[in-house]
């Protein structure tokens, strides 16, 4: 992988033999900030062309864990019932910036997919827990949000993780974003 800085602190990165671009790519930086004492919420956002395959866009960033999502977690670690590890993705075109007491996203689009949840290695064995989701559209937004949520229903309170804004992702119906959420425990 090769990668150049370009203007505005972008910089662009030869993936196989696809050049994209990058903007401001969070998780290189020497100090991340963490929303969470004792978590760090990085989110990857890929725009694929789903007629090739081909990664059209990026967008690396921080993440905000609401308040929901730190005592969620806490009742997950104490083994409360009815807690589960969030595993849904939704996006929209919402542009305010996350806050901690934001319940859901500003302005939903398509549909909550349920994402495959895993524990990858950051920094020590498994210190870090992963969802990836597809997100597919039927019409043309400019994507600027996304969520990790509980459970597929936007409409129940209470069940968002994490918020997430970035500069817009163009998508229509030849078009899909990946989302790769991860939270690593520090």
């Amino acid at each position: 992988m090769d990668e150049q800085l370009n203007d505005g602190g972008a910089s662009v990165e030869t993936v196989g033999h696809q050049l994209i671009k990058k903007r401001d790519d969070m998780s290189k930086r020497k100090s991340a900030p963490s929303e969470v004492a004792g978590s760090e919420g990085i989110v990857e956002h890929l725009l694929i062309d789903n007629r090739t395959g081909i990664i059209l866009d990026r967008r690396v960033s921080h993440n905000i864990m609401t308040d929901i999502g730190k005592a969620e977690r806490a009742g997950l670690l104490a083994g409360v019932s009815g807690i589960v590890a969030p595993a849904y993705i939704n996006t929209g075109t919402g542009t305010t910036a996350p806050a901690a007491t934001d319940h859901g996203l500003v302005t939903d689009v398509g549909t909550v997919v349920l994402g495959t949840k895993s524990r990858v290695t950051t920094t020590v064995t498994n210190d870090t827990y992963q969802v990836v989701a597809t997100n597919s559209y039927s019409a043309a937004y400019a994507i600027t949000e996304a969520g990790l949520r509980e459970k597929n229903d936007v409409t129940e309170a209470g069940l968002m993780w994490c918020r997430n804004t970035f500069t817009a992702l163009n998508v229509d119906a030849n078009t899909s974003i990946q989302t790769t959420w991860k939270i690593k425990m520090t």
